[in-house]
């Protein structure tokens, strides 16, 4: 992944940091909530699936999936109707949002 950094990805779960690789013009769009500070020392789990936002440019309908750094990103508050994020030069709408798929220990 050219132009990547590694980022803190806070898990939902006991709030867990990781260690995860990011390019810079997802880290750019601050209401993902990806920064360099405290980075873990453990990388991101395989089967851990990040938090994402969907969003569509609604001129040309191309669909993107970014990753969300924390549960409590600036993303899940953006206002408008319908909501926008700037995304490397484009305004796209969000359409939704998925979240982390793990199990719970026994």
């Amino acid at each position: 992944m050219s132009n990547a950094s590694w980022q803190q990805y806070v898990s939902d779960w006991q709030a867990e940091t990781f260690a995860r690789r990011v390019n810079d013009t997802i880290v750019a769009v601050g209401v993902l909530g990806w920064g360099t500070s405290g980075v873990a020392d453990n990388e991101m789990p395989q089967h851990l699936k990040p938090r994402r936002v969907h969003v569509v440019d609604p001129t040309t309908g191309q669909r993107l999936n970014l990753p969300i750094s924390t549960n409590d990103a600036g993303v899940y508050s953006v206002g408008g109707a319908p909501p926008t994020l700037s995304y490397n030069g484009t305004d796209y709408t969000i359409i939704g949002f998925s979240g982390e798929k793990r199990s719970l220990p026994r």
